[in-house]
C-alpha cells in the first residue's frame, strides 16, 4: 500500500500532466489564455488528506473563509473555492508554477486571483483585526487566552501575525564577542 506521501506525489503529479495536456484555450488580447480552471473537487482530490496542512487550516475553516469571501470576490471565470485555495498555497510559501499546474490556470489567472484574494481580504468587514489596547480588560483576558494554549513559553501575549515562538537559550558572555567602540 503506498504511503500518503506517495500517494500526494501520484496526485500532484497527475495534476500537472493534466494541465499540461490540456486545451492551452484561445488567446485573449489583454490577459494570455483563457482557461477553465480545475473544479475544486479535483484539485481537493489532489491534495487529499493534506489539504488541512496544505491549506493551513481545518477544512470548516477554510469554507467559512470562503463563505466570508464569496460576496467580495470577482464573481464568474474562476470559482471563489479556487481563488482561495491558489492564495493560500502561494502565501504559504508554494511556487507560482506548482499553484498554477495543480489548479489548472495561467500564471496571468493566477496572479489575478491572488490580488483579488487579496483585496477581499482587507475589505471583507468581519476580518479585520480590532485590539482595543486601551481596555484593561481585554488585553488581560486575551493574554490569559494565549497563555492557556500551553504551547507558548511567553506571558502577556495580546496578539500573534503568522509568527512561531522558538524557545532558545541566551548566550553568556564568553560566548559572546562584543567589539569596543
Amino acid at each position: 500500500m503506498d504511503s500518503d506521501e506517495e500517494v500526494f506525489m501520484m496526485h500532484m503529479h497527475r495534476a500537472v500532466a493534466d494541465a499540461a495536456t490540456g486545451e492551452s484555450g484561445k488567446r485573449h488580447t489583454a490577459r494570455g489564455p483563457v482557461e477553465t480552471p480545475l473544479p475544486f473537487v479535483a484539485v481537493r482530490r489532489v491534495y487529499g488528506s493534506r489539504f488541512c496542512r496544505a491549506m493551513r487550516m481545518s477544512e470548516s475553516s477554510f469554507d467559512l473563509l470562503v463563505d466570508t469571501l464569496r460576496p467580495i470576490l470577482p464573481f464568474g471565470g474562476v470559482p471563489a473555492e479556487i481563488r482561495v485555495s491558489m492564495s493560500l498555497r502561494y502565501f504559504a510559501g508554494a511556487s507560482y508554477l506548482d499553484v498554477c499546474s495543480i489548479h489548472g490556470v495561467s500564471k496571468t489567472t493566477f496572479y489575478d486571483c491572488v490580488w483579488d484574494f487579496v483585496d477581499a481580504m482587507l475589505l471583507a468587514p468581519g476580518l479585520q483585526i480590532r485590539m482595543p489596547l486601551w481596555n484593561s480588560d481585554w488585553r488581560r483576558k486575551t493574554a490569559a487566552g494565549f497563555l492557556a494554549r500551553g504551547d507558548n513559553p511567553l506571558n502577556n501575549i495580546i496578539g500573534a501575525l503568522d509568527g512561531i515562538s522558538i524557545r532558545q537559550e541566551m548566550p553568556s558572555y564568553a560566548e559572546v564577542i562584543c567589539p569596543r567602540d
